[in-house]
């Protein structure tokens, strides 16, 4: 995964709460996975100091979508940010895609 190397940052656990060492410390490490996560899932306009940051994934996952387009603008999205080259694999489209190991599913309705 290229990305340069300013991805630390306070963990989260999966319900997205502060994850401490047991002293009552924050635990640090890599968030890039949770940055691609944040990045994919949330829509433009979520985040109100950089309006064009975000791409809705949830709209491609339920669209037919070229998986061309797909890919350009993840690639687009995450090389806007931090990343230098996303490693896309879309080979289980519509039903989810991954970008550097991190796996985003189809929402099940």
């Amino acid at each position: 995964m290229a990305i340069i190397d300013n991805t630390l940052d306070i963990l989260l656990d999966d319900n997205q709460d502060f994850q401490d060492d047991g002293n009552g410390d924050f635990l640090t490490g890599d968030c890039s996975n949770r940055y691609i996560q944040y990045l994919v899932v949330s829509f433009q306009g979520h985040y109100k100091e950089f309006p064009l940051i975000g791409l809705g994934i949830e709209n491609y996952l339920n669209s037919s979508v070229n998986k061309q387009i797909l890919e350009r603008d993840i690639i687009k999205q995450l090389t806007e940010d931090i990343f230098v080259t996303p490693d896309v694999d879309l080979s289980n489209f519509p039903d989810d895609i991954a970008i550097n190991n991190v796996v985003i599913e189809k929402a099940n309705d």
